[in-house]
């Protein structure tokens, strides 16, 4: 059994996530022509503008039932669109966090003692001896064709091994605090017991800095190149960062409500004392000091709390579940969704950390996910995953299919999306799916003849919301996404995203 280095393991088991399981083949779009996508949408035959897209005024409300009442399609929302007077399409890339992105974060985090710097190898001479002898046995006893290696091979492992060793000290340096400054870090596939495995190379640069027993720290891990071609340990995964302070309370999303921070639940007035425009503000102060300022926006925020519904005590019991003790929560905090923005526009929100686009066929891109949680104390944590670089303006004003359209495709294929899951997951159960937020706002796809690192930012009409499937047993699932489902509902997840100017279906876990 194949396993990379501790060290990898520590940074992206916190963000290990199941891939999104395509849809039914009847819901597949293909492939597209972006050239010619762009095209359709320079030319003012083939749609409308922004300001005559005939979208409702007030609320929008659709209610259907189908395969015998087991599938409920329940919209009722507000249909959103950007302020702006014409939305552009742009191209868009994988990208990384610089080295002046992170110092900027990590000064701001840490603005006065700073963490120990957990980021270089601990190998001492000792530990690659112990390798290079091990590895010369293999080469005595031809053990390492168990691994499909070849003889050439072996001896550059081992040359590299002993390469290694004249450099490395012969006991490990004492600790020493981090400037927040990335180390460039090789990382080779190790087998069982840690020995190099010849041709799994991975480059990347490394942050991991924390204090004592890591109650407060950050991590960041991101590729060596915007190509993310050495990148195979992180799945193509363009970086990761995480802030945590674990002296804060374990808050749960069980329960989360969304607000606009206009007001507070009676059970949290008078404990969560921080308001929604200091919190905000911390966060806004996060991206300025990346040298990000405006770059981004709120997409949702929540109040979430220590005990989420207070049945922490509950239980699951013959599929149902049986409330425990309604304790009442002691500690609150803020959880804001950041969106990147493009022109004014906000591009497509994503809560859930993973969601890996790609196939046998392409690298993984995942759409770029960012959530902040504040509570009295300050920032309490921070998950940025997946950054984008938004390009150059490839069409300025794209003409768009109206909103009646839309919807006409939205009734159609999110059936055909969702019936095949029904039958095959559920079927004695039912799926009801409620949308409950509609946006025109921007949303990436791939680029079909690119290397799989490039795409166009086009707009795109994003139903936000959650499933509830419910099994026979009476037992429910929630927001099944990425392969898996929760017990209670999560932020509001991207349930069905269709392209503003040819109306077809943008499949999410593919990215097209």
């Amino acid at each position: 059994m194949k396993r990379f280095t501790a060290i990898l393991l520590s940074i992206f088991t916190l963000f290990a996530l199941t891939a999104c399981q395509p849809t039914p083949e009847a819901a597949v779009v293909v492939q597209k022509d972006t050239d010619r996508m762009v095209e359709q949408a320079a030319n003012m035959e083939n749609g409308q503008t922004l300001s005559d897209l005939s979208i409702p005024e007030g609320r929008y409300v659709l209610d259907n039932e189908t395969a015998g009442g087991r599938l409920k399609i329940h919209v009722d929302t507000k249909v959103r669109k950007p302020d702006v007077g014409s939305i552009p399409i742009r191209k868009a890339a994988i990208t990384v966090f610089t080295q002046e992105q992170v110092t900027g974060i990590f000064n701001y985090l840490f603005p006065d003692e700073k963490p120990i710097n957990q980021s270089y190898i601990r190998e001492t001479r000792a530990d690659i001896e112990k390798q290079i002898l091990i590895l010369r046995q293999r080469l005595e006893d031809k053990s390492y064709l168990n691994n499909g290696q070849t003889e050439d091979e072996m001896l550059a492992l081992i040359a590299a091994a002993e390469e290694r060793y004249k450099t490395a000290p012969e006991t490990l340096p004492a600790p020493a605090a981090s400037d927040g400054t990335m180390t460039l870090y090789e990382g080779q596939a190790t087998d069982e017991n840690g020995i190099s495995i010849a041709g799994e190379t991975s480059r990347f640069y490394l942050l991991s800095a924390s204090f004592d027993g890591y109650m407060r720290g950050i991590s960041v891990s991101t590729a060596f190149s915007a190509s993310l071609r050495d990148l195979e340990s992180a799945n193509h995964n363009s970086g990761v960062l995480s802030y945590w302070d674990n002296s804060t309370p374990a808050y749960t999303t069980k329960g989360m409500l969304r607000t606009d921070g206009s007001s507070l639940p009676e059970a949290a007035q008078g404990k969560l004392t921080i308001s929604y425009d200091e919190a905000k503000a911390l966060c806004d102060g996060f991206f300025a000091a990346a040298g990000m300022d405006g770059d981004f926006g709120v997409g949702a925020a929540f109040i979430v709390d220590d005990k989420g519904t207070g049945l922490v005590n509950g239980r699951w019991e013959n599929g149902k579940y049986i409330e425990g003790l309604k304790n009442p929560a002691q500690n609150y905090a803020w959880q804001f969704y950041y969106a990147r923005m493009a022109d004014n526009i906000p591009i497509m929100l994503n809560t859930i950390a993973g969601g890996s686009t790609g196939s046998e066929f392409q690298i993984s891109w995942n759409y770029e996910y960012i959530c902040f949680t504040v509570d009295n104390n300050g920032i309490a944590s921070v998950h940025w995953m997946s950054p984008i670089a938004v390009g150059d303006v490839v069409q300025e004003n794209a003409v768009l299919k109206s909103f009646p359209e839309i919807m006409g495709v939205f009734e159609k294929m999110v059936r055909v999306q969702y019936e095949p899951m029904l039958n095959t997951r559920y079927p004695d159960g039912n799926i009801e799916i409620n949308v409950d937020d509609i946006e025109l706002c921007l949303m990436r796809v791939r680029e079909p003849n690119g290397d799989g690192t490039t795409g166009l930012l086009v707009p795109a009409w994003v139903f936000y919301g959650h499933n509830i499937a419910t099994h026979s047993t009476g037992e429910q699932s929630f927001d099944f996404s990425g392969g898996i489902a929760y017990r209670w509902p999560q932020a509001p997840i991207v349930l069905f995203a269709i392209n503003a100017i040819d109306g077809s279906v943008i499949n999410f876990t593919w990215g097209y």
